[in-house]
């Protein structure tokens, strides 16, 4: 018994390697001069519900940006705080500044996958960047974005990135990194790009750009109206129909304040995961992963006077691994 579980513990070498792998081959974008090459016209479009609290400091980092041709679109979502206030001082600063007044929910919608469907369908962009109203951009993210999705060695239809996540209370600090050893330790990323199963798609919803030729061919959020994760139900809806996908680290390009207290984190984190999974019994797998790899080995440190010196190997690996 106790071999099995020294056995077990070198199931922390798994997400080294890949973890070690994405370091090595992830997209990690830069600024690029643009010459001649064709600069497409971007709408910026975020849906708003609530959000006083973080829709200033969104809206400014993108009238804010270096990019010369775009404009913003933000979807007041029927809010009832002082969020339709503090987009109304905006846009006296800012002219390119857009403001959608929020419509009732039709029947079969979810919420947020309404206000994308509208802020779509009120702009021209020839590509789409969707930001949660919590993400705060860098100045020179738009300039990124687009030369990354053009480029012929990383043209995308759809591209995703995983932003800077501030973490400021000790529960976002225990929980958070998780979404990031997530990414990096269970998937080859670059096989979000390579792989046509939709079952390899990394996005997240914070930042999300999509080319208006796809959106248009493809069909947007009316395509998946009740999805509950709609982030990664629209991206693998694009790869079931041969769209290309990008997942980048964001990690310059944007910030972003995911969850603010221990409910919020419950709450997003068990809806994302278990929908996002696939249900219970995928869920159970991947509980036995994590604590094979992450935890198992730490709990076989105190057997270690009953172990043979093979055993002992496998123990410290997997801790060394970790």
């Amino acid at each position: 018994m106790l071999f099995v579980l020294a056995s077990l513990s070198l199931f922390a070498l798994i997400p080294l390697c890949i973890t070690i792998v994405n370091l090595i081959t992830w997209k990690r974008p830069v600024p690029r001069h643009w010459d001649k090459i064709h600069r497409p016209s971007v709408s910026v479009l975020v849906p708003a519900r609530n959000e006083e609290l973080s829709i200033a400091d969104c809206v400014e980092s993108v009238c804010a940006q270096t990019y010369d041709n775009f404009d913003v679109f933000v979807y007041n979502d029927q809010s009832t705080d002082r969020t339709l206030s503090i987009l109304t001082e905006l846009q006296q600063e800012n002219e390119n500044l857009h403001v959608i007044p929020g419509r009732p929910l039709p029947k079969g919608w979810k919420g947020k996958n309404h206000a994308c469907h509208q802020l779509a369908n009120h702009s021209a962009g020839e590509i789409l960047i969707y930001l949660d109203a919590d993400t705060v951009l860098a100045p020179q993210a738009i300039d990124t974005i687009v030369a990354t999705m053009m480029h012929p060695l990383s043209a995308s239809d759809v591209l995703s990135g995983l932003p800077k996540q501030h973490q400021y209370s000790v529960f976002e600090k225990l929980v958070l990194p998780l979404l990031h050893l997530t990414f990096l330790a269970w998937l080859p990323l670059e096989l979000v790009r390579l792989s046509p199963f939709p079952s390899m798609t990394a996005v997240i919803g914070q930042l999300m750009a999509i080319k208006r030729p796809a959106y248009n061919k493809h069909g947007g959020f009316e395509a998946i109206p009740m999805a509950i994760v709609d982030d990664m139900a629209l991206a693998q809806h694009y790869k079931r129909n041969k769209a290309s996908v990008r997942f980048i680290d964001a990690h310059y390009l944007a910030s972003c304040r995911m969850y603010e207290n221990i409910q919020d984190i419950w709450h997003g984190f068990t809806k994302n995961i278990f929908v996002g999974v696939g249900g219970w019994i995928p869920l159970i797998g991947i509980s036995f992963l994590y604590f094979t790899s992450f935890i198992l080995p730490f709990l076989m440190l105190i057997c270690l006077p009953l172990l043979s010196s093979t055993e002992i190997w496998m123990v410290t690996t997997g801790v060394v691994a970790n």
